[in-house]
């Protein structure tokens, strides 16, 4: 259970109106350049009433570059690299995205699919992702951005009772993750109930290129 939670944090926003039609391709999603870029972000935890009973921080990181089995990479650390020693986690561009790989198990698989156009539906490490929306403007304590908002969907059984995690990522264009938000849904409950557990917010980044 502890794994899976936060394998799907990883993989991994509440904001206003998204008013975009059809494909949208700028230049780059995530900044993978030459060079290392760290992003803060703030922890809230909610409880089944939906207040903040929890507030914490978190650091990812992402870069610098390496070249592996003839594939240029960009090495994550976050939740997944620290909890699963055994593993690394990088990301890199494919034709169709922002793909992550992972070490020894030499697997990749797509993250976030780029460009995209709303209700695009793939699959991510088992799961479903679909794209909610192309342009949709949030604010955070790093300021306001517009985003692409990527919807995963995690299937989980406690006997023969479904219960479905959600994780709503939403990435600036050139920047990366400036949110993500984890929901909790159970329809073995006569009255469908879903639930915040988990929002996290981008408070700072800060790029670091390397010299030469």
């Amino acid at each position: 259970m502890k794994t899976s939670l936060l394998l799907l944090l990883t993989f991994g926003c509440i904001g206003c109106n998204d008013n975009s039609v059809g494909v949208i391709a700028p230049t780059e999603l995530f900044p993978l350049k030459h060079g290392f870029a760290i992003f803060n972000y703030k922890v809230q935890n909610f409880d089944s009433l939906g207040q903040t009973y929890d507030t914490s921080s978190t650091i990812e990181s992402v870069g610098p570059d390496t070249l592996l089995n003839g594939r240029r990479l960009y090495q994550y650390f976050g939740l997944v690299s620290l909890n699963l020693i055994d593993s690394q986690f990088f990301l890199l561009t494919g034709s169709d995205g922002i793909y992550q790989y992972v070490t020894p198990q030499d697997t990749a698989y797509l993250l976030y699919k780029f460009p995209a156009q709303v209700n695009d539906v793939y699959t991510s490490f088992r799961d479903t992702i679909t794209v909610e929306a192309l342009n949709q403007s949030i604010t955070t304590d790093a300021g306001s951005f517009n985003c692409i908002v990527y919807k995963q969907r995690t299937n989980l059984y406690y006997g023969s009772s479904p219960k479905y995690w959600w994780l709503t990522t939403y990435v600036a264009y050139g920047i990366g993750k400036v949110r993500y938000e984890l929901t909790i849904a159970d329809p073995s409950i006569k009255v469908w109930t879903k639930m915040r557990l988990m929002r996290v917010d981008l408070v700072k980044y800060t790029n670091y290129p390397l010299a030469g």
